[in-house]
């Protein structure tokens, strides 16, 4: 049990992290983050995988058109 809290916090760290990634990256950083975020969401399936990775391309050229 005492590996529980500082697992907890660490969720908490990365989780604001890549919920403020918009505000404070660029567009390559959030790009890497939101497949980065993807990778661990779905590390057992694909599928899934790669359909999160597929909105991160379209979340990237959509910033980069702004």
């Amino acid at each position: 049990m005492k590996l529980a809290k500082p697992a907890v916090i660490v969720a908490l760290i990365i989780a604001v992290a890549v919920i403020t990634a918009p505000i404070w990256g660029g567009c390559d950083f959030q790009y890497q983050t939101c497949s980065s975020w993807c990778d661990i969401r779905h590390f057992n399936s694909d599928l899934k995988k790669v359909a999160c990775k597929t909105g991160c391309a379209a979340d990237k050229v959509a910033c980069l058109s702004r």
